[in-house]
């Protein structure tokens, strides 16, 4: 598919070079008409980037031709060449909810799950709906940050999102979609003025562009303008941050928060959560931060919820991550058979997997692994372990206290069983539960490895050495 009008194409390649090269790039192709225009411009860089590009479409589920959408999508990637996944998510209005706010939600909840590491997602964001942004901003009493608008990259998931239009006009999109003949979907949804977004589109800026032709540049400057002073905010900041991280990876000490005046407190938990890679929370959400989270006894255990994001903290840690799945409700049959070193156990909801590797030290084992039923349980409360060479039977609750599980991790973390008996704490411990049950333990025996990559679980254990 030839392309005229190379000027976006340029513009495009210039504005992706001045950003981190990703490992891929990831394009967040709705169909309409801006991100068709993004797809097909970046399909005619391919050479030129020589860096995988793949798109990404998200059925909502919420119009009934949606299905058709997804099929006219999968058309022209198949015609540029380019990789496409579709994924359903067949959402719901919920009553007393916004329905743009929740299938954005699901969207970015979405994208954030796919993106490979060190990939950037690319979305097709232009100069007319950063000028939204800013008004809806301004009109919801907004901040900087929020005056700030879209960004154009930012940290995401494991990667980036990146806006690479964000400064070109709509009009410029309009043109080269003309001249290349492209074709695109028209949401009717776009002309619903109960939406803020189309309300601003269709009724208020029109009256505005009679008065100010350039609103939509001039609008979008000032989101600029605050953007680049959030910068040298941030800037100022990042010392602060610096001195504020946690025991854990990516954590804040709750001690030395307190030690700041609210307004440099507030100020570092929004750098913290920009930096993390998360939506960042309205002024309600992030005053339940600081003086309600962060006041809490030490033995409470409270969360903030927002946008597909959770803040919650054990000890002197605040921790910041999405949603937990809910902890297996059933036990995992782990079949052995025949081969011990390296097998390993998939685990579900994205809690990774066990694998079963040799030890010189004190470990399982072998024979009477091979002779065993093996299972996997999640959350059993009431437990005691005995740990190699240990006289005494210790509470799971105390163990996990000594190596700071916060309690709410503690119900995923596997326990495994030979029969009825508890052998190990994934990542922990072994246990010897009796004098009856010492030849569960053995020198050159095995050990089991939980490997996992989601966040919080990967922060307990990067840095931890097991003691099996």
């Amino acid at each position: 598919m030839a392309a005229l009008n190379t000027e976006l194409q340029t513009e495009l390649l210039h504005t992706l070079h001045l950003m981190p090269q990703p490992s891929g790039y990831w394009i967040a192709f709705s169909g309409g008409m801006d991100s068709t225009c993004l797809i097909h411009a970046m399909a005619q860089l391919q050479d030129q980037l020589a860096i995988p590009i793949y798109a990404i479409h998200i059925d909502h589920g919420l119009q009934t031709i949606s299905g058709q959408w997804a099929l006219h999508c999968q058309q022209l990637c198949n015609e540029l060449n380019i990789a496409l996944q579709i994924h359903s998510l067949k959402l719901k209005p919920v009553s007393g909810a916004s329905i743009e706010a929740i299938a954005r939600e699901a969207r970015l909840e979405t994208f954030r799950k796919h993106l490979t590491a060190n990939a950037m997602l690319l979305t097709a964001q232009h100069q007319h709906d950063q000028a939204e942004t800013l008004v809806l901003q301004l009109l919801r009493g907004s901040g900087l940050a929020g005056l700030a608008a879209m960004p154009k990259i930012m940290p995401y998931g494991l990667g980036w999102l990146a806006r690479p239009f964000l400064e070109i006009p709509q009009a410029q999109l309009a043109a080269y979609a003309q001249l290349n003949r492209l074709k695109w979907i028209e949401d009717p949804t776009n002309t619903e003025t109960s939406f803020a977004r189309n309300y601003l589109r269709h009724c208020m800026f029109p009256v505005v562009a009679q008065r100010w032709p350039a609103y939509e540049r001039t609008i979008a400057r000032s989101a600029k303008h605050c953007a680049a002073a959030l910068d040298l905010l941030n800037d100022l900041l990042a010392p602060y941050l610096a001195q504020s991280k946690g025991m854990y990876p990516g954590t804040l000490s709750i001690k030395t928060l307190m030690g700041f005046k609210p307004n440099l407190c507030r100020a570092i938990l929004r750098l913290w959560i920009q930096e993390q890679g998360f939506i960042l929370p309205d002024t309600k959400h992030l005053e339940r931060i600081r003086c309600e989270l962060m006041i809490a006894a030490p033995d409470r255990n409270p969360v903030v919820l927002w946008h597909q994001t959770e803040v919650r903290r054990y000890r002197d840690d605040i921790f910041i991550h999405p949603p937990l799945p809910y902890p297996p409700a059933t036990a995992i049959l782990w079949h052995p058979e025949q081969a011990l070193i390296d097998f390993i156990c998939n685990l579900p909801d994205g809690l990774g997997s066990l694998s079963l590797i040799p030890t010189k030290g004190i470990g399982i084992n072998p024979i009477l692994w091979k002779q065993s039923r093996i299972t996997v349980h999640f959350g059993i409360t009431g437990l005691q372990c005995r740990l190699p060479h240990s006289p005494h039977k210790r509470t799971l609750k105390d163990i996990y206290q000594e190596y700071a599980i916060p309690s709410w991790l503690r119900p995923y973390i596997p326990l495994v069983y030979l029969d009825d008996t508890l052998i190990a704490i994934a990542n922990i411990c072994l246990c010897n539960q009796s004098a009856h049950t010492t030849n569960l333990v053995t020198q050159q025996g095995f050990k089991i490895v939980w490997e996992i990559n989601t966040a919080p679980f990967n922060w307990l254990f990067n840095n931890q050495q097991a003691t099996q």
